[in-house]
């Protein structure tokens, strides 16, 4: 298969295909603006994860480590 990288949402549209799910299901967590982008670009919803490379990308959600993901509610719908 011919996979392009980010920030195009190829990879993610074949899981959803291939996963049979919603993309409402989907949280992308990245570390880096190109992360951010692919996620916009493929219409799911983004965390940042501030202990990344880029530790300053704005966003509506983010984490300061993997385990906030676990213990906080973020309100994604």
């Amino acid at each position: 298969k011919n996979l392009n990288g980010k920030p195009n949402p190829k990879q993610i549209n074949n899981l959803v295909k291939k996963k049979r799910i919603s993309k409402n299901e989907i949280v992308y967590v990245g570390d880096m603006r190109v992360d951010k982008q692919t996620a916009k670009n493929a219409k799911v919803d983004y965390i940042h994860a501030n202990y990344g490379y880029d530790k300053k990308v704005k966003t509506k959600y983010s984490i300061n480590k993997i385990n906030d993901i676990i213990s906080r509610n973020l309100g994604i719908s």
